[in-house]
């Protein structure tokens, strides 16, 4: 393992470390609306079943991206817990606000979901010239389907 890393170590770590506060901030939120005592309307089950969904099938996405990185002769960079709860913490008080908190979840949710496509693309692009891990492909796949899901949520 080199101290300096080239630009597909590089982009795949931060993609890495993206990828994986998502899955902690989401695992929260679901576990905030599963409180003993939160009322939980019909909208907040949609959404809780939403991110259940696309947590579920983005935890298994983490191990093909962590061995490419190291094939690539590096070591994933862990996410940052404090970062991570903190941004849990401030979307659980934006939907204790109002339904119009929930909605300001679930764009923020958006908005890095469009981070994390953005940042796949990002890696995808590292690897131009090489054969294109399929592990960067179905990661991609997943975005635009975790996309399209919450979209829907922000619809109804």
């Amino acid at each position: 393992m080199s101290l300096i890393r080239n630009n597909q170590q590089l982009v795949l770590n931060e993609l890495y470390r993206q990828l994986n506060a998502s899955t902690e901030v989401m695992r929260e939120l679901i576990e905030f609306f599963q409180q003993p005592g939160q009322q939980v309307e019909t909208t907040q089950r949609g959404i809780q079943q939403a991110f259940a969904d696309v947590l579920d099938a983005r935890e298994p996405l983490l191990a093909p991206l962590e061995a490419l990185i190291r094939k690539l002769d590096d070591l994933p960079r862990a996410s940052d817990p404090e970062q991570s709860g903190l941004e849990a913490l401030t979307e659980r008080l934006r939907s204790l606000l109002s339904q119009e908190g929930i909605e300001a979840v679930l764009e923020h949710r958006l908005e890095q979901e469009q981070v994390l496509l953005n940042t796949t693309r990002q890696a995808q692009q590292e690897f131009q010239d090489e054969a294109m891990p399929s592990a960067l492909e179905r990661l991609e796949q997943h975005l635009q389907r975790a996309i399209e899901r919450l979209k829907t949520c922000v619809q109804s």
